[in-house]
């Protein structure tokens, strides 16, 4: 049951001889899932177990998780798994719930944050949370000026005034005493508000915001994409639709319907080599391809010079500007994603190919990716199997069967 719900029936009966070796990694990653699964551990430990699921399959370890009987530990980045399925959530990225803490006093959070309940509930508190950061940093600031105009004001007191100047004798020193003693008293009270505001501090929020900055092409009419039963036996059924320019179009489907065949087509303006085929896809030649696969040596964009050097200003709003001479190599998989995302954009395409946006990125670069791709007047086409993207997605859809 475990291995069909996941979408391994072949690996029943006759299939249960078939080695590892000629699977496919999204196989071979759902057999681990389904042993793990099957042996029923006393603690379930999850690394981003709905990498290589489709929807059918997600629902089916949706319902397994939830009746779990013991503890379940998930690390994940599918927003609508954890909607569904997590009861509390520990935020690693700390930063701003320690300094919201310093302010106020109260015992540092050090590494790990918890919210209790579902990721829709997290986000609201996470953004609060970073808008606090931001009025209490400007306030403490702000305040900070005003202290040190206060002190300049004192010294000036200290030093008297046209009374003080212009008295003489006994009325010259009780005027320079009471202007000493004012403004003692003053920068006391200033020292004292200064070193409580220090105690509570907070540092200055981060100012590298994530931001994808797609280039807005040039105005087009008409037909961008144009697919007419494009087939390719065993891999991708008769698919049919025109795409008008600044269109968005989300194309989603099971594992294996052909979802990646489709878009590589329309990339290359042609069929899989060696693959039978049949039908027509014509369309927008100005066109930025991210494929679903991390980058390679060789890959669009990825030249020799890029490979080993970093991608450069190419990773403007996109990688921090700490990783542009960075070899890709030595990024981390979320990192590659982000070069795969900006060497794209660098061409300022007409027409942009995603291939499983969300796989790899972190949460918050999700969020940024998605409110940049909303706002882009371009053509868009993406495959996706993150159901929070489907859900939220407000272009065209088509499922391929």
């Amino acid at each position: 049951e475990v291995l069909a719900r996941l979408g391994l029936g072949v690996l029943t009966g006759s299939g249960r001889d078939r080695s590892l070796s000629s699977m496919s990694p999204g196989e071979r990653g759902r057999l681990q899932l389904a042993v793990t699964l099957i042996i029923k551990p006393e603690v379930l430990i999850l690394d981003e177990p709905t990498n290589h699921l489709d929807a059918r399959a997600i629902d089916f370890l949706v319902g397994t998780v939830n009746d779990w009987k013991g503890a379940v530990l998930m690390s994940s980045h599918d927003r609508a798994f954890i909607e569904d399925t997590a009861t509390v959530i520990y935020d690693m990225d700390a930063a701003v719930w320690n300094e919201l803490a310093k302010a106020t006093a109260s015992s540092q959070v050090t590494g790990l944050y918890r919210c209790a309940g579902a990721y829709s509930k997290y986000l609201v508190e996470k953004t609060n949370a970073r808008r606090r950061h931001r009025e209490l940093h400007a306030a403490q600031q702000a305040e900070k000026r005003l202290l040190r105009k206060h002190r300049q004001e004192a010294s000036k007191i200290a030093r008297g005034g046209v009374r003080l100047a212009s008295a003489e004798g006994k009325a010259k020193k009780f005027f320079s005493d009471r202007a000493a003693a004012t403004a003692q008293r003053r920068m006391r009270n200033d020292d004292k508000r200064g070193e409580h505001l220090s105690n509570q501090e907070v540092r200055r929020p981060r100012s590298y915001d994530l931001a994808f900055e797609l280039n807005q092409p040039a105005a087009s009419t008409g037909i961008a994409v144009a697919a007419r039963r494009a087939t390719v036996a065993g891999r991708l059924a008769p698919v049919s639709f025109d795409l008008s320019y600044g269109e968005h179009l989300l194309v989603t489907g099971a594992n294996g319907s052909g979802k990646s065949t489709l878009l590589n087509w329309i990339y290359r303006g042609q069929p899989p080599a060696g693959a039978q085929s049949s039908g027509t896809i014509t369309g927008e030649r100005r066109v930025g391809l991210v494929p679903q696969e991390l980058p390679q040596e060789g890959d669009p964009g990825f030249t020799s010079p890029i490979w080993e050097n970093g991608i450069g200003e190419a990773g403007k709003c996109v990688l921090h500007p700490s990783l542009w001479t960075k070899p890709i190599p030595e990024l981390s998989a979320g990192n590659q994603r982000r070069a795969q995302i900006a060497l794209a954009l660098a061409t300022s395409p007409a027409l942009l190919i995603i291939d499983e946006p969300t796989n790899y990125l972190d949460l918050e670069a999700m969020e940024a990716l998605e409110e940049a791709l909303h706002d882009w007047e371009g053509t868009l086409i993406v495959a996706s199997h993150d159901r929070w993207l489907i859900n939220h997605w407000q272009g065209r859809k088509i499922y391929i069967h």
